[in-house]
This record gives C-alpha cells, structure tokens and sequence, in this order.
C-alpha cells in the first residue's frame, strides 16, 4: 500500500528562556551538612525506622521507590531545619558583632579582649555566610561539581557551556516586533508552529515524487507483513495477561 508523503517543514523545539530561576533541581546534600551537629545520625535512624516499620511486606520497585521518597523528604526537612537554624546564628552574631563595634567606638580605648572577641564573632559570620554560599553555589552553577573532583569539574563546565547556548535572550514575531520577556517568547513560537502546521502547501504532489525518488525507502519484507496481516490469537492474549 502506497504511503502519500507529508511535506515536513520544521522539527518541533523545546525552548528555554533566559530566566532560569523558576526551574526545578534535584535536591543535593551538601558535604557540609554531613558534617554538621546530628544530621547524619537523624538522617541514618529515620531510615532504619521506615524500613522497620515495613519489614515482612512484599518487596516491589514501587514499595522500594516509595520508601526512597520517604526517605528523602525526612532528609529535605531535617535540612530545612538546618538552614533556618544558620539563618538564625547569623542574625544573633551580627547582632553581637553590632554591639562590639558599638562597644569600641564609645569607649574610645581600644581593649584586647574587645578586639579578640570580635575578630573571633567575625570569623564565625565568615565561615556561615561561606557555607552558605557553597550550597547555593552547588544548586546553581556548579550542580554537577565536587571539590577535587576534575571529571566533576570539566562535566560541569560542558553541561554550563552547553545549557547557555540554548538559552532564547530574544525573538521576532510575524510583525518584525521584538520579544525579549519571558511570556512573550513562548507566545511567538506558538504562534509560529500553530501558522506553519495548519498551512496548506502550493507544491504539487509531483515535486515530492520528483524530491523523494532517489532516497532510499525502508519498506516491510514479504514475511514480515503477513506475520502483521494474522489476526491476534488466544495464546497470544493469554500470554500477553500472565506477562503483566
């Protein structure tokens, strides 16, 4: 049976906008929180909990997959815990740093243990605000980067390079105009595909013959197309059931 081909002018495409912050991530433990208070051993407990507690039922992919999300979601709270309790440290040495610098400058004399206890609150704020901007770092830039790891580190750089060159910083509709927003490039491309999938082709049917003669077109063997031709057996139906 003879196929009368389509004309195919585009390929469809996925488009990205510049602003990525509305996209998802893959939630990551950074190596930091592992170190930090109870974390692993809370972490490690609500895991044997769950695993416990469903002990003896029967073991599928789906249980197996539900058990990981709980899991997971134990470990996103217990770090949400974290990170509001860092937020929360930051506020109160910040407030004590304040009142130092307070301290010092009405005091005109500049003392030793002032100085010390200082230097030391700052150092404290230092190494939280670090912290906290490896870990955004690591959701953001450097999804893919481990410290030291030189595969990690190239990875990331192509996968960066590469997500940046798909990146749409503007378009042109049908009127010439602009678009560079969000909303309105995606508009622009719809608004395109819809115009070039519903439009009626001038070409003859003859110029596609002409176009696709010479290609070589795959086409079912003699066998293969009885073997599609037979009518679907009981065997076949019951097997497809017991295969489930």
């Amino acid at each position: 049976m003879a196929v009368r081909p389509q004309p195919l002018k585009v390929m469809p495409l996925k488009v990205m906008t510049w602003n990525v912050s509305a996209l998802g991530l893959l939630p990551r433990i950074d190596p930091w929180y592992l170190k930090e208070g109870d974390f692993p051993d809370k972490l490690r407990e609500g895991a044997k909990k769950h695993f416990e507690d469903n002990l003896g039922s029967v073991t599928s992919a789906g249980i197996l997959w539900e058990a990981f999300k709980t899991v997971r979601g134990q470990a996103l709270a217990l770090l949400g815990g974290l990170k509001k309790e860092c937020c929360l440290k930051c506020e109160i040495i910040e407030g004590e740093v304040s009142k130092l610098d307070a301290e010092i400058l009405a005091g005109g004399l500049i003392q030793q243990h002032h100085c010390n206890l200082l230097l030391l609150k700052q150092q404290e704020l230092t190494d939280l605000v670090d912290n906290s901007a490896h870990v955004h770092a690591l959701a953001t830039q450097r999804r893919l980067y481990d410290v030291g790891d030189r595969a990690n580190r190239l990875l990331a750089w192509l996968e960066k390079r590469n997500w940046g060159r798909n990146w749409v910083m503007g378009i042109r509709d049908e009127a010439g105009d602009r678009r560079t927003t969000g909303d309105d490039i995606p508009e622009a491309f719809a608004t395109y595909y819809e115009q070039v999938y519903s439009a009626k082709t001038d070409q003859p049917y003859e110029n596609y013959i002409e176009l696709l003669g010479d290609l070589p077109m795959m086409e079912l063997r003699a066998d293969d197309r009885e073997v599609l031709d037979q009518g679907i057996t009981v065997e076949e139906v019951v097997g497809g059931w017991t295969g489930l």
